[in-house]
């Protein structure tokens, strides 16, 4: 599957890392496939649409989109809740079942419950470069890392 550019410009805006560094961890796929096995094509579709419009509205404005992904997408009631759980898939690897406000206003959504997508979604949180660490049971730094100060 490809991965549209939207899901991971917008995914980039979200967490603050690049999209050569989304690419990078190997998961931009399973979690773009993801997003449409527990929203459904069309709400993916649209808030895709919506970040784009976004995207247009800030440069046509000659801002950033943040205030406006904040004011657009985040604060939305219906889309908000998924874009913060974006954030945490790519962060952490777990989703975690939308409100149910979110969840009626979406429709019926079997495959919303709260997980962690995979163990190579574990592995490649985000969270862990954020902090410059390793996952726990998992890549792990070497015999000896433990004797070096962190780096900074």
């Amino acid at each position: 599957m490809d991965t549209p550019l939207a899901f991971i410009a917008f995914s980039s805006a979200l967490t603050g890392f690049t999209q050569f560094e989304l690419y990078g961890t190997g998961v931009a796929d399973s979690y773009y496939q993801a997003l449409l096995d527990i929203i459904g094509p069309a709400p993916t579709q649209h808030l895709l649409d919506t970040y784009e419009q976004v995207v247009q509205q800030a440069r046509a404005e000659g801002a950033t989109p943040d205030l406006l992904l904040r004011q657009r997408i985040l604060s939305d009631p219906t889309y908000g809740p998924v874009a913060r759980n974006l954030i945490r898939l790519w962060y952490t690897g777990s989703w975690a079942q939308l409100p149910e406000p979110c969840r009626s206003r979406l429709g019926a959504l079997p495959n919303d419950y709260t997980r962690v997508l995979s163990t190579e979604a574990y592995i490649e949180g985000l969270v862990w470069k954020a902090m410059n660490a390793h996952p726990m049971g998992a890549k792990q730094m070497g015999y000896g890392s433990w004797a070096l100060p962190p780096s900074r």
